[in-house]
């Protein structure tokens, strides 16, 4: 795998203060299995940015990985979100002008690296984790070039479609938690209301 990622990085082993506003403090919570879940989002500051992003600041297209207590959860980072790496969390960065994160993050979710994975975790007496160390030395399949440029051209298209839909479904949560309040007191009337959406779509 070192010939195809251009690095591999963890987030800090400690939590920021949480903010009420900022970038995304990802979590395990945070990662479903193949995509990342922001129903529940915990934020950081701007004051803690620069030290939480010292290692890496997560960049679209990287794939983040869960590799301590829940193992083997995996997802790709859409181009709006705004985030950092929590504890337990680690980043592989595709190489620079290659087009193989999609083939990358399907590898990752495939059932023979997940067996490979839990395979090679360390058993521990509380958690069980991925050595990282090792990471990088892990075999994967991969294919004649064409071939991989061929998988992108079909998936790409796929996962961009999936993350603006997720980042509308966040606008639309977020519109209705800020005008349901206000129509229920009475604060705002309806018509308002579907001028402010109209607006915001």
């Amino acid at each position: 795998m070192r010939e195809i990622i251009e690095d591999l990085f963890d987030g800090p082993h400690a939590t920021p203060a949480e903010a009420s506003e900022g970038a995304v403090y990802l979590g395990i919570k945070n990662l479903t299995g193949t995509q990342i879940d922001l129903t529940e989002i915990r934020y950081i500051s701007e004051l803690d940015w620069p030290q939480w992003t010292k290692r890496v600041v997560p960049r679209p297209h990287d794939i983040v990985f869960t590799y301590e207590a829940t193992l083997g959860a995996f997802a790709i980072v859409p181009a709006d979100l705004r985030c950092c790496l929590g504890r337990r969390l680690a980043l592989v960065r595709p190489k620079t002008g290659q087009l193989d994160y999609c083939f990358l993050f399907h590898t990752f979710v495939s059932k023979a690296f997940q067996e490979l994975l839990m395979a090679r975790a360390n058993q521990g007496s509380t958690v069980n984790r991925i050595p990282l160390i090792d990471f990088p030395k892990y075999p994967v399949i991969w294919p004649a070039r064409q071939l991989i440029d061929r998988f992108h051209r079909l998936a790409e298209p796929l996962w961009s479609r999936i993350h603006q839909n997720q980042a509308e479904a966040r606008n639309l949560v977020a519109i209705r938690d800020t005008l349901l309040p206000k129509l229920i007191s009475g604060e705002l009337r309806v018509k308002d209301a579907e001028r402010f959406v109209g607006r915001a779509g």
